[in-house]
């Protein structure tokens, strides 16, 4: 479970740098997939050079937590539960928000990681 985990940490890596590269080079065949989010899409061209630069770095980031994860470094874990915890509200609020359900469906998937991290059985596997 730690490695799908791991990997859903890489899946997201690569869409938070596909969603940095359409935005800071619009125009490109690349753009096709906002097909997918067209008001995801449209919100952070709104918000301008600073939703690139939190993608671009969220990349990276969530790359590296992947690493951690499949090494079960202690960091990792806390990353992966918070980052998780966060995922959740965000989804939630924008579906408050925005009026927009169809945000609801992270809840549930990030809330089973956030479940399934905190058991302790789990939790003794990323060692102090």
């Amino acid at each position: 479970m730690i490695v799908f985990l791991a990997i859903f940490c890489i899946f997201g890596a690569c869409m938070s740098g596909l969603a940095a590269v359409t935005l800071i080079w619009p125009g490109t065949p690349l753009d096709r997939v906002w097909a997918l989010n067209p008001t995801g899409h449209a919100e952070l061209v709104a918000a301008g050079p600073l939703a690139a630069m939190g993608m671009a770095i969220l990349s990276p980031v969530m790359v590296v937590i992947a690493i951690g994860l499949l090494a079960r470094r202690r960091w990792a874990y806390w990353a992966a539960v918070v980052g998780l915890v966060v995922n959740a509200t965000g989804d939630a609020v924008a579906a408050v928000v925005r009026g927009d359900a169809r945000t609801l469906i992270g809840v549930p998937i990030a809330g089973f990681f956030v479940y399934w991290l905190l058991r302790p059985s789990v939790r003794a596997r990323f060692p102090r």
